[in-house]
This record gives C-alpha cells, sequence and structure tokens, in this order.
C-alpha cells in the first residue's frame, strides 16, 4: 500500500495532532518517537480502502451488533491490508488460548496476525522470532474496551482480558474492539499494560486519527520495517523517552522553583523585608514547592477532565492549561518587558487554588469545595499577602514557571508536553527530587559555581562565601585552583581552566554588576570567578548578597532516604504481598489457582498497609489501585457488581482514563480505610497526600480525607507498645510494673473510637470533610498528655543509651514517679526539656526528630 506522504509542517505537534485525540491509559508513543518514523506526516489512506470502512462504520452504527462481524473483517482486511496474516475466529490456533484458573474464565484471541515466515526454533536460543505478530479479540458490541465487565466471576476490562493473554503468549501487541472502538493493547512482560483507544464513529470527522491506526497497523508495518520501527520496539522506546522526559521535567521544576525564590526574595528587598517578615527558610521552600505542587495539579486534572476545563467560564477565568498561550500572546503583542509590569497571572493562580479549596457557586459556574491542606490559602498567607496585597509576581515570572512545567527541552527542541501521559508516579518522581533543595540565606556574599545536570553529590559543596574564594584565588591558570573548582563543579580541570581564563565581554560585566547589585568594586571581585558561576533562571550569574536568600542543595534527601520507585517496581512488590491476603484459599494454602478465592468484601477492606517511609507514596498507590480492583472482584462475587455500575451510572471522571465510578469508589474506601504513611519529611507527606488525591479525584466530591492516615514522623524514633508507654519505660517489653499499668488506657480508647468514627464516615461534601478534621482535632486532644509521656520517654531513651542498665532504668523510674505524682506546671517544664533533649546530637542539616 504505497501512498504518498503529506506536506512536512513546521512543528512535530501539528504534524500529529492525532496523539492528543485518542483516549490513552498507562505507556503509550510519545511524539518524538511518531515524529521520528513519520517525519513528514501521517501517509494518507488510499480512496478505495478509505469508502469501504467508512460505509462498514456507517453501516455498523446503523445495525448494531448484527454488522459488528462484517465491520471488524472490513477495517482488518480493507485498511489494515493483513491478506494471508490474517487468522480468524475458528483459524486461530487453540494452543493460543490461556486459562485464568482463579476466575474459571478461558481467555482466546478472536484474530491474530501471524507471520508465516517466521518460526520460533524451541532448541535455538538465538532464534527468538515470534511468528504471532498481534492477537486480538472482539467484546460485545457497545462495550468500550477500558470498561470494567464481569465474566465467570472475574471483573476486569477487555484490555485487562488481552494483556492477560498477550502476557502468557509473550506476544507485546494486541488489538480489542467492538467494532466502533478500537484499542492498541501494549503488555511487555514484567511492564506495565499500556492502552490507546480510537473512536471508528469518528474516522470521517478526524481523518488524522485513521490514518494514525492504519499507519501502526498496517501489513507494512509487521513485515515491511526494520526492526527497530517494528510496533513494540517504537513503544519501548517511547517508554525509554518518557523516562527522558520525566528527567527533563525534574530539572526544569527545579530552575522554576529557583526562578520563583529569586523574585520573591527581591520582592522582600523591595518591601524592607516586610513580605517574608517571620517566614524562614524552610518555610519559603515548602510554600513555594507547595506552589509548584498546586500548578501540576492543576494541569493534570484539567487535561484529564477531572476539572471543568472544557467550561468556557472556567477556561477563561481560573484555566492554568491554556494560560501559556495567554501570556504568550500578550508578550507578541506587547513585548516582553510589558509582562513585568502586570500580575493578572500570578492572581488566577491563587484564585483558582481558592476557588478549588473552597468551591464556586455561581450560576454560571458550579465547582465543589475539595478542600485539602494543599490548597488551603491560610496554610502559607504570606503567598496571598497576609491579609494585604499579594507578592507583585510579575506575568514574565508565572509564563517561564509555567513554561518550566507544560514544555521540555529535548535536544535543543522545545516540546509541550501532555500530563495526560504522564503516571503519578512520574509526577512523584519530578517532585521527589525537590527534597534535594532547600533555602539559604546568606551571611556573606556567596557564589553558586555551576554543575553538571547529573552530577552527584560530594562533600564539596558548589556554594561557596566569596571570602573563602578570594583566598583561594591566585593566577587562573593555577593548577590547584582549577582543580578546587572541579571538586565542586564536577566539570573536568581543563575545562574549569578554560572557564577561568575566559576574557570577559561587555555582555559578562553587565550581568555581572547586576547581579551584584549594581556594586562595581563587587563584581571586579566575583570577576575572576564570572566564567564558572551557575547561570541562574534569569539568565544572571549566582551571586547571592547578605542577607538574601538561594536555592542550594540540601541533606534531606539523603539523610531520610527518599528514593523514586518506579510504577512496574511497586506494582510488583504489592501484588506479591498483598496477594496472600486476599485470596482464602490463595498462594499460601495452594499453587492450584484455579481453587482461589477472593475474601468477603468487608474483609478486604479490613486490612491494613503501612508504609513507613512513603516519600511521595508510589507504594500507597500501587496498593489502592489493587486493593481497589480486588474489591471490584469480591463485589461480584457477592453478586453487588451490576447494582453498583447501575448506580454509578456516571462514566469515566477520574485521573486514569480506564477507571469507571464504581471502580473510583473502591479506590476511595481503600483510601480511606486500608491505607496508612509516614514520612519523616513533611513535603514528603504531601506528595503522598497528592499521589492518592490523582488517583481518587471525583469531579463532584471533595478530596478524600488522609490527615489522620498520612503523617510526618520518624518511623525509627518512639515508642513500639502500649506497655512502654505505660511502665514509662522505653524497653521493648516495657519497665517494672510498679506504677499504674492502667495509664492512658481511657484516654488512647477514646481516641481510637474518634478515629473509627473518621473512618466511618465517607466523604460526600465539604462537610463531611469538616466533620473529620473537627473529629481528628478531638483524637489529638485526648492523646496529648500520652503524646507528651512518649515523647518523654524517648528522650529519656536517647539519653540514657549508653548509661548502664541499671543507671538507665533509675531514669526511668524518676519519671515515672515525677509524672504519676506531678502537677500541670511541672509536666509544661518536662515538655519543654524534651522537646530539647529529643534534638541533643542531631546531625546538622537533618529534619527535626519528631
Amino acid at each position: 500500500m504505497t501512498r504518498p506522504p503529506r506536506r512536512r509542517t513546521s512543528r512535530p505537534r501539528d504534524r500529529h495532532g492525532w496523539l492528543d485525540l485518542l483516549q490513552r491509559s498507562g505507556p503509550f508513543l510519545t511524539l518524538p518517537v511518531v515524529d521520528r518514523v513519520f517525519p513528514a506526516g501521517l501517509p494518507e489512506v488510499p480512496a478505495e480502502p478509505r469508502s469501504l470502512v467508512r460505509a462498514a462504520v456507517a453501516d455498523l452504527l446503523e445495525r448494531g451488533p448484527a454488522a459488528q462481524a462484517a465491520t471488524v473483517e472490513a477495517v482488518l482486511r480493507q485498511a489494515l491490508d493483513w491478506r494471508q496474516h490474517l487468522l480468524l475466529r475458528t483459524d486461530v490456533p487453540d494452543a493460543l488460548a490461556h486459562p485464568v484458573p482463579e476466575h474459571r474464565v478461558l481467555l482466546r484471541a478472536d484474530f491474530a496476525f501471524h507471520n508465516a515466515d517466521e518460526t520460533r526454533a524451541a532448541d535455538d536460543p538465538d532464534e527468538p522470532e515470534q511468528p504471532w505478530r498481534l492477537l486480538g479479540m472482539t467484546t460485545a458490541y457497545g462495550v468500550h474496551p477500558l470498561t470494567r465487565t464481569s465474566a465467570g466471576g472475574w471483573t476486569a476490562s477487555p484490555v485487562e482480558r488481552l494483556a492477560t493473554l498477550l502476557r502468557a503468549r509473550d506476544v507485546p501487541v494486541g488489538l480489542v474492539t467492538d467494532g466502533r472502538w478500537w484499542a492498541v493493547v501494549w503488555a511487555p512482560v514484567g511492564g506495565t499494560t499500556g492502552a490507546a483507544v480510537w473512536d471508528a464513529g469518528l474516522w470521517s470527522e478526524e481523518p488524522e486519527t485513521f490514518q494514525a491506526f492504519v499507519a501502526l497497523l498496517e501489513r507494512a508495518r509487521f513485515t515491511g520495517v526494520a526492526p527497530g520501527d517494528l510496533l513494540p520496539a517504537l513503544l519501548t522506546e517511547s517508554l525509554g523517552r518518557q523516562e527522558e522526559v520525566t528527567a527533563t521535567l525534574g530539572r526544569q521544576v527545579r530552575d522554576a522553583v529557583e526562578l520563583l525564590l529569586s523574585t520573591l526574595d527581591a520582592l522582600d528587598a523591595d518591601s524592607g523585608g516586610s513580605l517574608l517578615d517571620g517566614v524562614g527558610d524552610e518555610e519559603l521552600y515548602d510554600g513555594i514547592v507547595t506552589m509548584m505542587m498546586r500548578i501540576v495539579f492543576l494541569l493534570f486534572a484539567e487535561e484529564r477532565q477531572l476539572l471543568p476545563s472544557d467550561d468556557v467560564v472556567y477556561d477563561t477565568a481560573y484555566g492554568v492549561g491554556r494560560l501559556v498561550d495567554a501570556l504568550e500572546q500578550a508578550q507578541t503583542l506587547a513585548g516582553e518587558q510589558a509582562l513585568e509590569h502586570r500580575t493578572g497571572a500570578w492572581h488566577r493562580l491563587l484564585a483558582v487554588t481558592r476557588a478549588l479549596h473552597a468551591g464556586v457557586a455561581h450560576e454560571d459556574l458550579r465547582l465543589p469545595a475539595y478542600g485539602g491542606a494543599l490548597f488551603d490559602p491560610g496554610r502559607y498567607p504570606w503567598l496571598e499577602g497576609s491579609g494585604g496585597a499579594p507578592p507583585a509576581v510579575d506575568d514574565r515570572t508565572v509564563l517561564r514557571v509555567l513554561k518550566a512545567v507544560q514544555e521540555v527541552d529535548l535536544g535543543g527542541e522545545r516540546r509541550r508536553l501532555s500530563f495526560r501521559t504522564l503516571d503519578v508516579e512520574q509526577i512523584g518522581y519530578v517532585y521527589e527530587g525537590l527534597l534535594e533543595l532547600e533555602v539559604r540565606t546568606a551571611d556573606a556574599v556567596v557564589l553558586s559555581l555551576a554543575r553538571p545536570p547529573r552530577w552527584p553529590k560530594t562533600r564539596a559543596p558548589a556554594e561557596i562565601p566569596l571570602a573563602q574564594a578570594l583566598s583561594r584565588l591566585g593566577s587562573p591558570s593555577d593548577p590547584t585552583l582549577a582543580e578546587w573548582i572541579s571538586d565542586r563543579t564536577g566539570w573536568s580541570r581543563a575545562r574549569v581552566a578554560r572557564a577561568l581564563e575566559t576574557e570577559s565581554d561587555r555582555l559578562r560585566r553587565a550581568t555581572l554588576v547586576q547581579a551584584c547589585g549594581g556594586d562595581a568594586v563587587l563584581a571586579d571581585q566575583v570577576e575572576p570567578y564570572a566564567g564558572v558561576l551557575h547561570t541562574d533562571p534569569r539568565g544572571l550569574p549566582a551571586v547571592t548578597l547578605p542577607g538574601r536568600r538561594f536555592i542550594a542543595p540540601g541533606t534531606r534527601r539523603a539523610s531520610t532516604g527518599t528514593h523514586y520507585t518506579p510504577r512496574s517496581l511497586a506494582e510488583d512488590v504489592v501484588v506479591n504481598t498483598l496477594e496472600p491476603l486476599v485470596y482464602r484459599p490463595g498462594p499460601l494454602e495452594t499453587a492450584d489457582r484455579s481453587t482461589w478465592r477472593i475474601r468477603p468484601s468487608l474483609d478486604v477492606l479490613a486490612l491494613r498497609v503501612a508504609d513507613i517511609a512513603m516519600g511521595s507514596g508510589a507504594f500507597l498507590v500501587a496498593a489502592c489501585r489493587y486493593l481497589a480492583d480486588r474489591l471490584l472482584e469480591a463485589w461480584e462475587a457477592e453478586g453487588r457488581g451490576e447494582v453498583l455500575r447501575a448506580r454509578a451510572a456516571s462514566a469515566r471522571t477520574a485521573s486514569d482514563a480506564e477507571v469507571e465510578r464504581v471502580a473510583l469508589d473502591a479506590r476511595r474506601l481503600v483510601a480511606e480505610h486500608c491505607l496508612y504513611g509516614v514520612d519523616i519529611n513533611p513535603l514528603a507527606v504531601e506528595m503522598a497526600k497528592l499521589s492518592l488525591w490523582l488517583v481518587t479525584m471525583d469531579r463532584e466530591r471533595p478530596f478524600g480525607f488522609l490527615d489522620d492516615r498520612l503523617v510526618t514522623g520518624d518511623s525509627l524514633l518512639g515508642l513500639a507498645s502500649l506497655e512502654q508507654l505505660q511502665t514509662m519505660h522505653a524497653h521493648p517489653d516495657g519497665g517494672p510494673r510498679s506504677f499504674d499499668s492502667e495509664l492512658f488506657t481511657e484516654q488512647l480508647g477514646r481516641a481510637a473510637d474518634l478515629r473509627r468514627r473518621i473512618t466511618a464516615q465517607a466523604v460526600v461534601s465539604a462537610r463531611d470533610v469538616e466533620f473529620k478534621a473537627r473529629l481528628l482535632a478531638e483524637a489529638r486532644h485526648e492523646t496529648e498528655q500520652a503524646a507528651a509521656a512518649a515523647d518523654a520517654v524517648t528522650a529519656i531513651g536517647l539519653r540514657a543509651a549508653t548509661l548502664r542498665p541499671r543507671a538507665a532504668d533509675a531514669e526511668f523510674a524518676n519519671l515515672a514517679i515525677s509524672w504519676n505524682s506531678g502537677s500541670a506546671v511541672y509536666r509544661e517544664a518536662l515538655r519543654k526539656r524534651t522537646a530539647k533533649d529529643l534534638q541533643e546530637g542531631r546531625p546538622a542539616g537533618t529534619v527535626p526528630r519528631r
């Protein structure tokens, strides 16, 4: 099928806009890979097969199931031209079928692409060719490929069923269809399933989608291209490119954080310090990162229709997704300098976060109150202006921040990012990278040396006081100077030496003077290092004046052990951990999967999954997805599936395109009943909440209440049993029981009852969230004394760790006696002493012990 290519357009996104018209789930093709294979755009489909398929689809839409078989065959034979490679229905060998014993289901392919010229040599490991290039399934007419259905007690979507068959038969690519909906399924062994869905009913109105469908699945794509251009290879390449996109996005987000900091710091300096009065370095950094998290959440939710981005009022007054286009248009009309004197974009960002938190009730726009600490305007009041006008962050800064998040620079080409193709785990990775950084206030002039993007941390910092730099300064050609800088930058000594010897020109001198606040004398002192300085997002050399703030690598990530967990690894760990707990009999009782039985839904919801160092929540997100699927399976076994689907009749409204309302309800129940997490870093806790909100978000309901189950704390520090608290002794089994063993029992019992009420209360409206928050406040009030006592025991345990056992026991005994007989005044004094003792000996740069 030789077809002339289309005329090449200027931008890859213009040539391949069809990618944005597909409904996608999981990893699929990315724009750079598609543009590499089709650099001139998609080839045209010849008129004859195009008209035949158009007629077949029209007949299908009119007659329904009666025309399904003919339509499927017309697409495979006429449009895709599979010819002798096509096997249909009974021609597909029985050997390709795969039993799923635990669900008592036999999966069969209804059609297949067989390359008769290739055979697998079973006795030759060097001959890996697979004659089966694609397996396909047909579903009942009207069943969307991503919609869960029940068959034989197994609740799964057609895509999930086909993915199971593909992995069992080691065929990476498949096709599932009802005649109208066509889903290309990628199911690599050990990897995450990806799918993209075409609507044949739109092939006439959106001909590019039909061209793409044919170009990716025609006979020549399986038999007439290089191995690297086969569809599985393109999908694998796209996955690698997606990881590159994620890493690049992470670096750009860091630059955006640095830009926002420099802007706020400059505004604070202009205000004489009143703008950020009382705001410490850590709070400032957390507030800026929170603002970036809000922006990415909004972009993610708007692209996936979780927010009313299709509403004209929302889009023009609140929407963030198209704000870049509006700002660029204003920049084109009025010039970049004009954006520096406007602040409307910053006010818009603040307005949409307030709207999400408190809701909008207007005749032209309705938005539920989603709540959530992430969007709480009272959490960082200085971002809102603390009762006065918000910080005058200019539109140029906002434009650059938004472009850093929405576009990626790969190989010198800037590409618009689609948040529909990003997993929640990838967003978590981007923000976990921010845990490497912190804000510091300069006591003296500080120079920030440039480092390669992937340069690993060293003990030698790249941020050095000017006085230290001047003390090292000799001749620029001095090898010891080049070596000293090389150790801090990661650049080779030769490269450093060349940069130090580069003569200054007028532009570099002007930017250096500007970075030094107009101080020409200071610029003269910094000049010898100008060639090796980091360039900040404003394009200026990174020189921080005394009293000003700057971004520097911190120790929080290293000290807390935070690390990115890929989705595939998280899902593998979760399945192997939880599978024995949700089936009985299950893998612990028998290897025969046909005898496994799902446990009752109440037992599934009674499971407790805790991640005691959760980071951005990758394992909790995987556990949420897995347990929700098992909960659906249990509902089906109990005969409740159809009733629940009828009650939740609205279509896909969640962040994952395949999630129906009933599955979304299952996820919310799992998140509210089963999942717990702790992290030593407060920012990581907020990232974990964000991750779970993204996979459980309902367009009509507030965020799930997670404050009672995702908390900040040190999982390796504190008491592990009630006995330790009752005896006021840090020994794992408690100390001597010479004191009241029922101490604190009533308080903890009342707090436990309050927390059970929190779990029992469903979140339907903002009032439910407020009610849960009040219950949590009451529960924490009930445990104030117990917490104070536990902290005191822990502090003495740290202090007495080097004492002899008898001396340590005496310390605990004195605490117990004093606590039982002490007054409120004594206990308050003890609380203050405990707070000090807990931090004693804590390594510098680590988060406070909690």
